[in-house]
């Protein structure tokens, strides 16, 4: 079984990862990832930790090292690169600067920083249109760590950051190491024998946490990122078990050492609610004596941040299931958390796409631990709907009620009095639609990952249109839960890159109305499309279809490819109401 946490990961010997990525390689994967890493300094041993962990991410990663200090010239031509890592370190700029610099004059050391700015606008502007570039703050550390007084090197290493800060695109993910460095040590993390011998300047703990630390960043980006939180209550929420110590027996009082840890847990559960996380509860218990400790005054926590409890005797793998298909959500967006090795062993057995968290024996550690865990749930920019999501949802329980009211679905859509609102390349809410292309897994007819910066450049590019759809209906307003790329071929020849929709909408027939206003938008067209299979996305397999498209090719159980005549016309879909905010062939 592989490592569940950080914590059992890097107990793992370099050459236990490298046994275990050998078996790992043997398996299909339906997602590939091309990395490429370059360096000034020697980090052979980052690509076989990186392809463990993207290997139990589910995900095949096809990584190639560049060859050593040419990162300003292999930066050009990468474009087609998923993620680029750079690791230009501030000691290789100059062989020997960390001690030479000191002896530098003004004026040498401001040609060294004019002609390292110069060599970083290089790369910007080479990398700018990939779509992650991870790029490490210059740090010098472990050579300065000791010093009291600011060096010339940290003065020189400062004044390169600020440029880095005020000139990197949208498109590069930061890295501060020095966060590696104080959770375990210079000494722990450098070679300082091999950097002199080969320019290995980092060693496989280094290694093992920097993968930690950014691939929740990578995630994200690859619509791997966790989306709920489940909690258990008996000491992990409080300490001690309400059944028995009823509830003054429990603790979760700030006023004792023991109560803080789970006064911090709470309030560290509830931050992560207000940016998007949706917490549900998952435990054995009566729920009538949960619920009263939810009512106790030093509760941080409220019923209103649950948004959905399964609070009964039945084993917690099945609850966790039900927790899944109410909100609609796959398995591998789940975090579990829980005390009982019992019960952890049962979703890591069970549910093996759940990700498992088991509170610490030393209670004290249980907050720092929780915090990492909280990483899974990373999320590069904060819409709108995240800040609502609990809410978002916690209404569509509502339109759950109101849908075992009628005896049909039509009738069912009817009711909600829908109003959907088109737009075409909506920049304002260009971050959203990005999100969409990251996380959405069910409806969603090629799963193709973009990121803002590529998301912006198709709205400016005449060769695309970025179709984006909100709704709302009588119970509350949905946010923007449609997307659609249109990629132009020919003038009377465009296909559809992408076509999704939010997993919280589902069988509403917003996804007709999607689909209708595009084929009203490119009248007299020839459009295409293709669908892309993947474990997440069976359901919409005959979408295209049963919108009246014409199936031209079926080269695999994994892909169809269709064709939609320029004389068709979409049913009119009379029951929602419309909205189109742009013209027909709008010019860019």
């Amino acid at each position: 079984m592989l490592p569940q946490n950080s914590e059992e990961f890097h107990q793992l010997s370099y050459q236990k990862i490298l046994e275990v990525t050998n078996e790992l390689k043997n398996r299909v994967y339906d997602q590939e990832v091309n990395i490429k890493i370059l360096a000034n300094t020697t980090v052979n041993q980052c690509k076989e930790i990186f392809e463990y962990q993207f290997l139990s991410a589910g995900i095949k990663p096809n990584i190639h090292l560049g060859n050593y200090d040419n990162i300003v010239q292999e930066s050009v031509g990468i474009s087609q690169t998923d993620i680029v890592m750079i690791f230009w370190d501030v000691m290789n700029m100059v062989e020997g600067l960390q001690y030479k610099i000191e002896l530098y004059n003004s004026a040498q050391i401001d040609e060294l920083l004019r002609k390292t700015r110069s060599e970083m606008d290089l790369v910007f502007e080479s990398l700018k249109n990939n779509r992650m570039v991870v790029f490490n703050q210059f740090n010098v550390s472990p050579f300065t760590y000791n010093s009291i007084k600011k060096t010339k090197l940290e003065a020189f290493c400062q004044s390169l950051n600020e440029s880095l800060v005020t000139g990197v695109p949208s498109n590069f993910i930061l890295v501060n190491i020095d966060k590696i460095y104080l959770q375990h040590s210079v000494e722990r993390c450098i070679d300082y024998r091999f950097f002199n011998s080969t320019k290995a300047f980092y060693n496989v703990t280094f290694f093992k946490e920097y993968a930690s630390l950014v691939m929740p960043a990578i995630l994200s980006t690859l619509g791997r990122t966790k989306k709920v939180l489940v909690l258990d209550c008996d000491n992990t929420l409080w300490k001690g078990v309400i059944g028995e110590d009823g509830i003054e027996g429990i603790n979760l009082s700030a006023s004792s050492p023991t109560g803080k840890v789970f006064q911090e847990i709470q309030s560290l559960a509830k931050a992560a609610k207000e940016e998007g996380v949706l917490l549900a509860i998952c435990s054995k218990n009566n729920a009538a004596e949960v619920m009263e400790v939810f009512h106790h005054p030093e509760m941080i926590l409220t019923q209103e941040d649950i948004i959905i409890s399964k609070i009964n005797w039945k084993d917690k793998a099945s609850n966790i299931r039900s927790i899944a298909e109410e909100l609609n959500v796959g398995l591998d967006s789940i975090v579990f958390v829980d005390d009982a090795d019992y019960e952890i062993n049962l979703i890591q057995t069970n549910l093996t796409s759940v990700q498992t968290f088991r509170v610490p024996d030393k209670i004290y550690k249980y907050p720092f631990k929780f915090r990492e865990l909280l990483t899974a749930f990373y999320s590069a920019s904060k819409t709108s709907e995240d800040l609502q999501r609990s809410k978002l949802y916690e209404v569509e329980k509502q339109r759950y009620s109101e849908k075992n009211k009628h005896q049909n679905l039509e009738d069912y859509i009817r009711s909600l009095n829908l109003h959907v609102e088109l737009r075409l390349n909506d920049q304002e809410n260009s971050e959203r639609l990005t999100q969409l292309t990251q996380k959405t897994n069910q409806f969603n007819l090629t799963t193709k990952r973009y990121t803002l910066n590529e998301m912006n450049q198709m709205m400016r590019d005449s060769q695309f249109e970025v179709f984006s759809m909100s709704a709302k209906d009588r119970f509350g307003n949905y946010g923007i839960i449609g997307l659609a790329i249109i990629k132009r071929h020919s003038t009377h020849s465009v296909e559809i890159d992408s076509f999704l929709l939010s997993c919280r909408v589902i069988g509403r027939d917003l996804e007709r109305v999607l689909f209708s206003s595009i084929v009203s938008y490119f009248p007299d067209h020839e459009i295409k499309a293709t669908y892309v299979k993947t474990p997440k996305n069976s359901q919409v397999i005959s979408f295209f279809e049963n919108q009246g498209m014409t199936l031209s090719a079926n080269e695999s159980n994994e892909l169809k490819r269709y064709v939609l005549s320029p004389d068709f016309h979409p049913r009119i879909i009379d029951y929602i109401e419309c909205t189109h905010h742009f013209q027909k062939q709008n010019s860019k």
